[in-house]
């Protein structure tokens, strides 16, 4: 067996090969406040940051329960439109550089929601 196969089994950073532990397909638990703590860009913390997030996403079709939604103004259409539906499909918090206002879950406000985006998926 080549070095290069060995490594492929291994699992990923953070996954245990514990039996008692969870099942490798359930998406590893990360703290917000943790999570916020590293961007260099926010402006203000809106809400309790004290919640668990299972993913990151900037699509809010993509938002599974537990997940982080970042919203940015992109070319064709403005993310901040589509926080309260990323919210009714379990987004537990949203990341947007436009203050979004009677939001149900914490809201980080920042200065570059793509900027956020990167150093947010970098963290995972």
């Amino acid at each position: 067996r080549s070095a290069v196969g060995a490594a492929s089994v291994l699992p990923p950073a953070g996954i245990s090969r514990n039996p008692q532990s969870r099942p490798s397909s359930t998406p590893p638990l990360m703290r917000l406040s943790a999570l916020i703590a590293e961007l260099p860009n926010v402006v203000a913390v809106y809400g309790a940051p004290d919640v668990e997030v299972t993913g990151i996403t900037a699509d809010s079709r993509r938002v599974i329960p537990g997940a982080l939604f970042v919203a940015y103004h992109g070319v064709g259409t403005d993310g901040h439109q589509y926080a309260d539906e990323a919210i009714s499909q379990g987004a537990v918090a949203v990341v947007g550089e436009r203050l979004l206002v009677g939001l149900t879950v914490p809201f980080i406000q920042v200065t570059d929601g793509r900027e956020a985006l990167a150093w947010l998926n970098a963290e995972v």
